[in-house]
């Protein structure tokens, strides 16, 4: 295989694996933020 068809293979790798670690990060801080606020049927103080 030439060196051209690795680093072509390696770039999207890279990009895959950016895109899954963001999307992750991006769900846990949803999470996160949505775990945070107060529940709709707590009563308001």
């Amino acid at each position: 295989m030439s060196l051209a068809w690795v680093e072509l293979i390696q770039t999207i790798a890279v990009a895959v694996v950016a895109y899954v670690l963001l999307t992750a990060l991006a769900l846990f801080f949803k999470a996160e933020a949505a775990g945070r606020q107060a529940p709709p049927e707590s009563p308001a103080p």
